[in-house]
């Protein structure tokens, strides 16, 4: 029979050995997590470029010099919020800035230009797919704007900028026009370099948000060693309903430095992978962070609406994708960083807006990171 009283418990057998597998399961797991986040975070910091603002800086002095020695004149820089241009809500691209040249019959000077631009498409495309883009929000652009009838020195002064000047020797790079674009394709073939003849006319056509303004594009790539091409420049023969009226030519210094080190993402060339050595630990955190303190760098403040409103999503998606503990690290290195690389940009034009120095733009990066987090 079963004796009477007070019920007792029995452990179950094997019961402890079962708390101390669950115990050291979470132990493990613990350590996995935090061992998994400094290893994503080395990851980043080994595959980056090892000093970007000193290589932006590079190609920027190499830029100004090659240019001013064949004649160019310097331009001077948009600021990043365009108030005035309906079109678009940032600059992003240099042709965005010099899009006053083109207001005439015809570009008459030789132009050159380099600014910080920002297109927000890779987070529009984090927040619908969770995943990177092939870009990065905010880039370094360079680019050049001449008459019309100047489109063969355009394309040699381009060629022997990137080959002689920037690392990306002419046996990496290939020319590529529309098929039936007969007189580009009659000129790339004369350059003695390989051609590539596109099928899609609408890959080799220009917008520029205006009317009647259109572009038909010689695209310049570069072999990489995964077998695979990289669109590094391009040079544009700008049209007012069909008439030529002047050429540009347009490259960033992001991707320049992705092709020539082989790195494996252009935001890991730019500002914001300094990030990286503070404990930032995934790409869209480091690309939005970079692009964060280019537009503070100019005063934006975060807003609930507008081109406020686009800077709060990248400081939200930042701190989200990547919880950084050392904030004022992570703030003060950025902040020198786009200091340093905005004193070898072409000068902004100071009566539309100037650039905040280090420490102002640093105060702001924390106060607005304060509103947002």
């Amino acid at each position: 029979a079963r004796p009477s009283g007070p019920a007792r418990y029995v452990p179950r057998l094997g019961a402890r050995r079962d708390s101390l597998e669950g115990t050291r399961c979470l132990f493990y797991r613990s350590q996995a997590r935090y061992w998994g986040d400094i290893l994503k975070s080395y990851t980043l910091s080994r595959f980056r470029h090892p000093d970007p603002v000193a290589a932006t800086n590079a190609i920027l002095v190499n830029f100004r010099d090659f240019y001013t020695g064949r004649g160019y004149q310097e331009a001077s820089r948009a600021g990043l919020s365009r108030h005035r241009d309906k079109s678009i809500r940032f600059t992003n691209s240099t042709i965005s800035a010099l899009k006053p040249y083109l207001d005439g019959p015809c570009v008459n000077n030789s132009l050159f230009l380099s600014q910080p631009a920002v297109r927000l498409r890779n987070l529009d495309y984090w927040n619908v797919r969770g995943k990177m883009s092939p870009f990065g929000c905010s880039f370094v652009a360079m680019g050049t704007l001449m008459p019309a009838s100047s489109i063969g020195q355009a394309l040699d002064d381009l060629i022997v900028f990137l080959s002689r000047h920037v690392g990306l020797y002419e046996q990496r790079l290939q020319l590529g026009v529309y098929r039936e674009h007969l007189d580009l394709l009659s000129l790339v073939s004369a350059s003695g370099m390989r051609v590539v003849a596109g099928e899609a006319q609408e890959d080799y056509l220009y917008r520029y948000g205006m009317p009647d303004i259109s572009g038909r594009s010689i695209k310049i790539t570069a072999s990489e060693p995964n077998g695979g091409v990289t669109e590094v420049a391009a040079v544009v023969e700008v049209a007012r309903l069909g008439a030529p009226i002047a050429v540009e030519t347009a490259f960033s210094v992001n991707i320049l430095l992705t092709s020539r080190e082989s790195l494996i993402h252009p935001v890991l060339a730019s500002v914001g992978a300094l990030g990286a050595d503070e404990g930032v630990d995934t790409l869209i955190a480091l690309d939005c962070l970079g692009t964060a303190v280019s537009l503070l760098a100019e005063g934006l403040l975060p807003t609930a609406r507008g081109r406020g409103g686009r800077l709060r999503q990248l400081l939200r998606t930042a701190v989200k994708a990547s919880p950084v503990l050392d904030w004022p690290s992570v703030i003060t290195r950025l902040a020198d960083a786009e200091t340093s690389v905005r004193s070898n940009l072409s000068p902004p034009d100071r009566s539309l807006f100037e650039d905040l120095s280090a420490s102002d733009t640093a105060a702001r990066f924390g106060a607005a990171l304060a509103r947002v987090g």
